[in-house]
């Protein structure tokens, strides 16, 4: 038995190249009846065949073709029918929960802040004060430099790509002025000048760790046009970015001392007698 859709021939297109039309459920479309010509079986107009991918494979009567007929409309309903457990299958989704392992919750009172009132935050006025001091003292240095520069037969141009060098070595005497000056002395010279000093959130001396952190920040604000010292303006604690950052803070008191610092070796005790 061949396999394939029964049609009925309904009209002989071009019998020289073996092209016929026939109707297949309503529709009429051009297939090839040459392989039956090939074999000898002639086909006229009314003979049923059986069609596949456009070829006529052989002549069957029209019983037959109704059998077949009901064969493929069955097979499209079976084809057409919905099968529950693969939809079900498709629909699955697996969740997976690690909030419990990976909590990122926060809450106002999370943000650091000063923890003691005896060593206050210094107001912004002193330390702008002190900012401008040590802006004329990099200015100073820098000037010196390229007087330096000039005289030892260097040419100062005002290209831009010359500009562009200015830039760049006045940050790098920026970073180096902050970072000299905050790591060994833990105050720029404005700072001293004006009685200012960095300490902790807890208001004792920094270490070398949060020193060199807030050297860093001090270079990531001035790389941002010093957006990090403006931001003092908006924040609550009046906290720049070096200061969150490192986790200090500037300050005009005097730091508070550990009570460890104060203890005295074990026999080195005296007492006055009366």
């Amino acid at each position: 038995m061949c396999l394939g859709i029964p049609g009925r021939i309904v009209e002989l297109v071009d019998p020289d190249r073996g092209i016929a039309k026939a109707e297949v459920g309503g529709v009429r479309r051009n297939v090839s009846i040459e392989l039956l010509e090939n074999e000898g079986t002639p086909v006229t107009v009314g003979d049923w065949i059986l069609i596949h991918v456009g070829f006529a494979l052989c002549k069957i009567d029209e019983e037959e073709a109704a059998r077949e007929s009901q064969r493929e409309a069955e097979r499209q309903r079976q084809a057409e029918r919905p099968r529950p457990r693969q939809n079900l299958r498709q629909t699955e989704r697996v969740e997976i929960c690690i909030q419990p392992e990976l909590d990122f919750s926060y809450a106002p009172d999370d943000r650091a802040h000063p923890q003691t009132a005896l060593v206050p935050v210094a107001n912004l006025a002193e330390r702008r004060k002190a900012g401008l001091l040590d802006a004329l003292f990099l200015g100073l240095t820098y000037i010196g430099f390229l007087g330096l520069f000039r005289s030892l037969g260097g040419q100062l141009l005002a290209e831009k790509g010359d500009a562009i060098v200015y830039l760049a070595a006045f940050f790098l005497f920026y970073a180096l002025y902050f970072f000299l000056f905050t790591t060994f002395a833990e105050a720029t010279p404005g700072m001293q000048l004006f009685c200012l000093t960095t300490v902790r959130l807890d208001g004792t001396v920094p270490d070398t760790r949060q020193l060199l952190w807030r050297s860093f920040g001090y270079v990531l604000a001035g790389a941002t046009l010093m957006l990090g010292f403006l931001w003092a303006l908006w924040d609550e604690d009046r906290f720049t970015w070096q200061d969150r950052i490192s986790q200090t803070y500037i300050t005009a008191a005097a730091p508070v001392v550990e009570p460890d610092a104060l203890e005295l070796p074990a026999g080195r005790h005296s007492f006055a007698r009366k």
